[in-house]
């Protein structure tokens, strides 16, 4: 018996020899796919050379307590969990297929009673007997055509899409709790300010009725100082409100919703940091979305694969080895011992349509994940070129409204010191003070574009501005943590 046993295991896996080993897709051909010509440098980029800063894009801003939330929402975010969960599924799901191209081996034991009844003339006789079986079975599809092969590799690139759909997330959440952070930042400068802003008003509205009992002001001027109160109300509730929003998107970001815990500092970091003139585009294709999409293209493809084969013949091998007698003590002894092995070749004839359906279904997913991919990559174009425009765009904004914000600043303590010396109307201050405001708040609005653009394009390039594999490997950003 036991060489029996061991002929059929023997033959189980000299049959795995006909399996080949997995290719891997890479993002060489992507032009070629798509169509798409990429350009040779980002047609934005126009400042002077500045060099590259291989470290990641958290480092690059410098911010210690960002660091610190990002890292906590990679760790705690359900988003992130989930992915991490469609991970583990595409996992599974590869091994479920992968097992078509090994043979099933399986161990059988029965045992059975028979009674038989037969007649003989006038005569009845019953006849009962007892089996006792046991032994090893095996079955095995041969890959004729490559079509298993073909689906476990598409299982593997699902895999590996998935793996980069987890990295994208985590580096999107990532950049959304920066952007929050810094949102928040700027939703409480807006409140100071705003604060600021009913304060002084009111402090001119005391003096202006005074002035109006003694005849000096008018109860135009009057009407005036109450109406610019009310305007600058209104901005505070609606920073406050800005204020409060920000904070709980920020809180269900790190996982800790709604706690209302959070500590906002009162100023912006500073972006010293230029963007560097010759970014390549082997940035962009590091982007997890982009391998994602590239990877499900592949996919796709070894599915069509399958199904244009899905008409050929298929060819199993089967076979069972073991012992049967109708004593139990005799199951070991190899002189009871019985085997089988057969060869079946199965060719579809009639089917209703289904497998020109599955190949014309196949067909179009291919297609819909070559467009979806080629959209991808333009979208992810236009949004590098948009953040490198910006970049200059919003840095001369900033320059431009901090000189506005000086000169209101000054002009607001001019107009002040003017009025207290009866040389202007109160109109001229008031009008002063809202402009003094509109310009602290129009600066306060840019500098946090400017962040947030700075994040954006992080995000679009898929990390820092250094080439992956030249970056310090002893220094890795919280989304590289899992």
């Amino acid at each position: 018996m036991l060489k029996v046993i061991s002929n059929i295991i023997v033959l189980s896996l000299s049959i795995t020899l006909f399996s080949g080993c997995r290719t891997k897709s890479t993002l060489k051909d992507v032009q070629t796919e798509t169509g798409i010509s990429f350009p040779d440098k980002w047609i934005s980029l126009a400042h002077d050379q500045v060099e590259a800063h291989p470290i990641g894009w958290l480092s690059d801003i410098n911010d210690s307590y960002l660091t610190a939330l990002v890292t906590e929402a990679i760790e705690k975010n359900r988003d992130i969990k989930a992915a991490a969960s469609r991970v583990n599924s595409a996992i599974a799901q590869a091994k479920i297929e992968g097992a078509s191209l090994k043979p099933n081996l399986s161990l059988e034991s029965g045992a059975s009673k028979t009674k038989r009844t037969s007649s003989s003339g006038f005569a009845l006789s019953n006849v009962r007997s007892n089996n006792y079986n046991f032994g090893l079975f095996t079955n095995w599809e041969i890959d004729l055509w490559g079509r298993l092969r073909n689906q476990v590799d598409a299982s593997y690139n699902d895999l590996n899409a998935a793996t980069m759909d987890k990295k994208s997330v985590s580096l999107s959440v990532a950049g959304n709790v920066a952007k929050s952070w810094y949102g928040l930042i700027e939703s409480k400068l807006q409140v100071n300010l705003s604060r600021k802003t009913v304060k002084s008003f009111e402090n001119s509205l005391i003096s202006i009725e005074q002035g109006f009992r003694t005849g000096i002001n008018s109860a135009l001027d009057v009407r005036l100082a109450r109406a610019n109160i009310f305007v600058a109300k209104n901005r505070l509730y609606e920073a406050l409100r800005a204020f409060q929003n920000q904070k709980r998107t920020l809180e269900i970001l790190l996982g800790r919703y709604p706690r209302g815990e959070l500590e906002t500092r009162n100023s912006f970091p500073e972006l010293k940091r230029r963007i560097p003139v010759g970014l390549p585009m082997d940035l962009l294709m590091r982007r997890p979305d982009l391998i994602a999409g590239h990877q499900r293209l592949a996919a796709n493809d070894y599915r069509w694969q399958d199904k244009k084969r899905n008409w050929l013949p298929s060819l199993a091998l089967t076979g069972n080895g073991g012992t049967s007698s109708s004593k139990f003590k005799n199951l070991m002894n190899s002189n009871f011992g019985v085997w089988n092995i057969a060869a079946v070749i199965m060719q579809p004839l009639y089917n209703s349509g289904r497998l020109s359906a599955e190949r014309a279904m196949a067909l179009a997913n291919k297609d819909k994940s070559l467009a979806d991919f080629s959209q991808l990559i333009l979208r992810a174009l236009k949004e590098v070129e948009i953040g490198i425009t910006n970049e200059d765009l919003l840095f001369n904004q900033e320059i431009a409204l901090k000189s506005a914000k000086d000169e209101s600043v000054i002009a607001e303590t001019i107009a002040r010191e003017r009025y207290q010396k009866g040389l202007e109307n109160i109109t001229t201050l008031l009008e002063a003070r809202r402009r003094s405001f509109e310009a602290r708040n129009n600066f306060l609005t840019v500098k946090s574009r400017r962040i947030q653009n700075r994040i954006d394009l992080y995000l679009a390039l898929g990390g820092d501005f250094g080439i992956e594999g030249k970056q310090d490997r002893n220094k890795k950003s919280p989304t590289e943590i899992k």
